[in-house]
Formats: structure tokens, C-alpha cells, sequence
């Protein structure tokens, strides 16, 4: 046996994505998956036992947030271990991709220089780097193993082999649900072994019928919240022309990976009504004519490279769409039949120039440098979130999500001014952005500036209340404007909107509070709490409120608290001086003006 794939794809890729170590957590769903998910920042059987039973944020891959659980209980809310595990599932994905190519490439060089392009190519950085790629990798690696198994099966007869192989398929599928594509790639497998029609038959119906189970889990899960008049959704005549122009995306960001970013500016109706559209879908189905009528090789790689893309394509709706038709990550499972395209050109060629195999070999490698170098520039984007949403906006300046984004984190890092410079370019680009409102709202409030905060919330005022963050923000700015009654009125249609919603019980007592209707404002206060029991304001203001009733002790008790979680509270710390000079003799409480 050759050792050596063994040492270089695990050197490739601790040399390209292995900076990722130093990596933190980023904004882009790592708060909703990992650091902020309710299931994991406390760890307990009850959370287990939820993450199994039960999908999260619209998505059933209970093995992805199982790992993380483990992590967590190990090592604590440890970028640095999450990083790690990402690591070694990609060389495990790597070395994978090294065993199908060395059982379908006949030379062991080019099934290692397909399966180092595997693992280096630029289009891997988002998956590996950001901690919330794990199921990419998760579903990727025993997808893989799946396949790998599979064909060991198919030579063998064994059993074992394919009890093995169906194992690695079902932990495929609690990884990542577009995992139900693996018995088409399975089959087109076996079509190149050409493995009697009965036989496939036989030991793929046991696949399929998991796969259609799956399916109808995920769809139940993942379009939950849509609706036929959801802006994303197109007319099913329209969703083949979206699949075709995203195939040929993804085909020429294999071949040259530039201007990637984490929200790849292509909006979905302006995709649909390109006027190139037509000739995409043409010259895709040319070609998927041509290779189905060919098959061997070139049929293989194709099948491969498209097939794990049919769930993204966009021929059934999902929420990504909202942002992109397509995503980097969505490539990792599908570049296994680029690197075996790129395995099979270099087997031809030392087959066919063998006096020329030193120089095939050279070029080959500096194939892989320039996508390892590309693949190294590339993860850096995945930093922080800072650098994340810089990489964004230096892609597509007029993206107003990141805009956002970025002056969020500016504004988290004490950068007032440049937070303010960007959530005011967030709303040139898009003037009905409620959350840029709010977050300047706050952001004046927080540094003693209310000319400001008045100015954003006068803005915020043309603004319809028309979903649940219009009425928070329109909540926001009257109560910044002293307006408590109008205040109260948009609160409460955040809260029939969001019956779960603590932000919106917090305001909607803070307005009570102002009208002095001090028995409706505790109980939204202690709404508030009772749905998230760690929400500082929540517990700031049922002190303050305690304390106008005179319940001094009760006050006391929350407004601890809210500094124990917020320590950077001024308005508790206040409060709490003010209670202490109270008991101390050093004020009266006739000459205490309540806030």
C-alpha cells in the first residue's frame, strides 16, 4: 500500500484551512446553531434528548448538533475544538475521495492530485472554516464513506460490506438532509460497473425508501414558515431556468474560483429573468444528453458533480433563497466529481504522453498550489465577523445585510461613529431595513445621545406595521419620542405576532410602565422573563418598577441579576447606587425622581 496520500492530504489540508484554529465564533448562524442555541448553552439529557426528537431551526441533522454537544461538555464553548473537528472531517472527506478515484482513476497520481483538489479548492473554505458548515462536512464525509463502501460491495458480494455502507448512509442523512441524493450517486456508480439492472435494483430500494422518508421529513420541517406568496417562491415553470443557471455557477467557480462570499449577490428573480437564462438551460441539457448517451467516464464525473446539487437547486423552494440561489458550501459533496474529472484528464494524459509525465505531474501540482493558495486566502474571510462581512461587502457593496452586520460588530467593539456610518449606508441601500432603526436607536440610548436617538426614531416613523419587526421598531421609536400609548399599541402587534418573543413583552412593558399602568407592565416584564430567563433589560426594568412600588428587596434581587448578565448595565448600576445611598441615610425617598 502507498502511505503516501495518506501524509499529503492531511498536510494539504492543515496547510491551507489549519490558520482556522485561531478562528472565532461568526454572526452567520453560529449564534442560532451553537453559542446561542438554547440546546447546547446549557448542556442537559432534556437538551439530548430535544435535539433527537425534534428538528431545530427548521432543519432535522441531530448527529451535527450531537457533535457539538460532546465539544461543549469536553472543552466549553471552545471555538478553537469546533474548528478541529471541522478540520478532521475534511481530511477524512479527503482521504474518501482518494479511495473512490484509486478504485475508478487507474493511476494512484491522479487519484491523489483529484483528491488534493478535493480538499484545497477555494469553494471549501466556507464549509470548513465556519463552524456552522459541520453538517456540509458531517453529510459529506459519511456520504462519502457510503459510497466508498458501496463499491466495495458491489466487487464483493459481502454483506458486512453493505450493512456498513447503508449505516453510513443513514448517518449521512442525520447529518444533512440533501444527503437523500447518495442512491442516485450510488446507482450512477453502479451504471459504470456496470452491475446487472436486477442486482442494482435489489440493494438500492432499501436507500431510496430511506431517502423518500427523509424527504418528507424535511419538507415537513423546512417549509413550515412558507408560504405560496413568500417572495422567493417562483412559478414551477420558472424553477428548471434558476437550476440551470445555478449548474453553470457552480461549474465555472470549480474551474475559477473567484469572488466568493458567504451571500453570493444573485437574486432570485433577476436570475429568473435574465435573457441568458434560456441558452443556460439549453446548453445544460445538451450536455446532460450527450453524457447520458455517451455514459462511462465522462458520465460518471458529470453525474457526480450534478447530482449532489439537485436538492439547492432551487427546483423546490427553501429559505437560503431569500439571501442567494446559490452558496459555496453547497458545492462540497458535489467537487468530489470535479476532482475525479481533474484525476481522469491527468490519467489520460500520462497514458498518452508518458514521456511527459514529470512535466503532467509538475503542472498538476501548481494546479494545486494556486487552489491552495486561493483556498487560504479565502478562509481568512472567515476570521471574525468583522472580516466576514467586510469580505462580503467588498463582493457586493450593495448588500445591506452585511452593511448591517458589520456595523453591529463595529458597534459591539465601542467603533461608534463607523457603526453609525454603516447602519446609515444600510439604510440608503434598503429605507425599510426596521432592524438598522432600532440598532441606531440603541446605539444613541447606550451612549448618552438623545438628540440622536430621537432624529433615528422620528425616521423609523414612516415605516409600516406591517410584520413583527416594523412594530418593534415602531415600538422602539415611540418610545424614544415619549409616545407610550402608540408605543404600547405597536408592542402589542409585535406580541401577536411573536407570542414567544421576549423583546417584545420587554417593550411592551417599558410603554405600560410610561403610561403608568404599573400591574400590566410587571406582567409583561415577567413574561418577558418567563420566556427568557436570562434577559437583562427584562429583569432592569421589573427592578425599577419594583422599586416605584416600593418593594425594595424585590428590586434589589433583579436588578443583581441583570448586572450579573450585563455587567456593562448602566441603568441597573444607577439604580442599585440609588437604593444604596437610600439605606444608607444618604437620600431621602421623597427627594428620589423615579426613572
Amino acid at each position: 500500500m502507498n502511505y503516501l496520500p495518506l501524509l499529503l492530504i492531511p498536510a494539504a489540508v492543515l496547510l491551507t484551512y489549519g490558520r482556522t484554529l485561531a478562528f472565532e465564533f461568526v454572526d452567520w448562524d453560529d449564534n442560532i446553531n451553537v453559542y446561542q442555541n438554547p440546546l447546547l448553552t446549557s448542556p442537559s439529557w432534556d437538551g439530548f434528548f430535544r435535539i433527537w426528537s425534534q428538528p431545530y431551526g427548521e432543519l432535522y441533522i441531530p448527529l451535527v448538533y450531537t457533535s457539538y454537544l460532546f465539544e461543549i461538555i469536553a472543552a466549553g464553548m471552545t471555538p478553537a475544538i469546533m474548528h478541529l473537528s471541522n478540520l478532521l472531517a475534511h481530511c477524512a472527506s479527503g482521504l474518501c475521495v482518494y479511495f473512490i478515484l484509486r478504485r475508478i482513476a487507474p493511476s494512484t497520481a491522479a487519484a491523489l492530485i483529484g483528491a488534493l483538489v478535493f480538499c484545497v479548492h477555494p469553494l471549501q473554505a466556507e464549509p470548513v472554516s465556519w463552524i456552522t458548515g459541520r453538517k456540509d462536512l458531517l453529510g459529506g464525509l459519511f456520504s462519502l464513506l457510503a459510497l466508498l463502501l458501496f463499491s466495495y460491495a458491489l466487487d464483493s458480494r459481502n454483506k458486512m460490506d453493505y450493512a456498513a455502507a447503508s449505516l453510513m448512509y443513514l448517518l449521512a442523512l442525520l447529518s444533512k438532509p440533501s444527503s437523500v441524493v447518495v442512491p442516485l450517486m450510488a446507482g450512477a456508480l453502479a451504471l459504470y460497473r456496470q452491475t446487472p439492472w436486477k442486482r442494482m435494483t435489489l440493494i438500492l430500494l432499501p436507500w431510496v425508501g430511506l431517502a423518500g422518508i427523509w424527504t418528507v421529513i424535511s419538507m415537513i420541517a423546512q417549509t413550515a414558515g412558507l408560504r405560496q406568496d413568500t417572495p422567493f417562491i417562483l412559478p414551477i415553470w420558472q424553477r428548471p431556468l434558476v437550476a440551470a443557471d445555478s449548474l453553470v455557477y457552480y461549474a465555472g467557480k470549480m474551474i475559477w474560483p473567484s469572488g466568493l462570499s458567504p451571500i453570493t449577490p444573485r437574486n432570485i428573480h433577476s436570475v429568473a429573468a435574465s435573457p441568458w437564462i434560456w441558452v443556460k438551460l439549453l446548453g445544460v441539457l445538451a450536455v446532460v444528453l450527450v453524457l447520458a448517451k455517451q455514459r462511462g467516464l465522462p458520465a460518471l464525473c458529470g453525474a457526480l458533480f450534478a447530482l449532489p446539487l439537485l436538492p439547492v437547486l432551487g427546483l423546490t423552494p427553501y429559505f437560503f433563497q431569500y439571501f442567494s440561489t446559490v452558496a459555496d458550501r453547497y458545492c462540497y459533496l458535489s467537487l468530489s466529481g470535479y476532482a475525479l474529472a481533474i484525476g481522469c484528464v491527468i490519467a489520460m494524459a500520462l497514458r498518452m504522453r508518458p514521456q511527459w509525465n514529470k512535466h503532467i505531474v509538475v503542472v498538476s501540482g501548481l494546479i494545486v498550489a494556486l487552489y491552495a493558495g486561493a483556498g487560504f486566502l479565502q478562509s481568512g474571510c472567515w476570521h471574525d465577523s468583522i472580516a466576514l462581512w467586510r469580505r462580503q461587502i467588498a463582493v457586493d457593496p450593495n448588500s445591506s445585510h452585511a452593511h448591517h452586520n458589520l456595523a453591529s460588530n463595529l458597534a459591539l467593539r465601542g467603533d461608534v461613529a463607523q457603526a453609525r456610518a454603516e447602519y446609515e449606508k444600510t439604510l440608503d441601500i434598503d429605507p425599510y431595513y426596521e432592524r438598522a432603526y432600532q440598532n441606531l436607536i440603541r446605539l444613541a440610548q447606550i451612549h448618552g445621545q438623545p438628540d440622536e436617538a430621537a432624529k433615528a426614531a422620528n425616521r423609523a416613523m414612516a415605516l409600516k406595521p406591517d410584520s413583527l419587526e416594523a412594530n418593534m421598531t415602531l415600538g422602539m421609536a415611540n418610545l424614544v419620542l415619549e409616545r407610550y400609548a402608540d408605543a404600547a399599541a405597536a408592542f402589542r402587534g409585535a406580541v401577536s405576532g411573536a407570542p414567544e418573543d421576549a423583546e417584545a413583552y420587554n417593550g411592551l412593558g417599558e410603554a405600560l410602565m410610561g403610561m403608568d399602568d404599573l400591574k400590566s407592565a410587571e406582567s409583561a416584564f415577567l413574561k418577558a422573563i418567563r420566556i427568557m430567563p436570562r434577559h437583562p433589560p427584562a429583569h432592569t426594568n421589573l427592578g425599577i418598577l419594583l422599586f416605584r412600588q416600593g418593594k425594595t428587596d424585590e428590586a434589589v434581587e433583579h436588578l443583581r441579576l441583570a448586572l450579573e448578565l450585563n455587567p456593562a448595565d448602566q441603568q441597573a448600576s444607577r439604580q442599585l447606587e440609588m437604593i444604596g445611598k437610600m439605606r444608607n441615610g444618604q437620600l431621602r425617598p421623597q427627594n428620589i425622581s423615579h426613572p
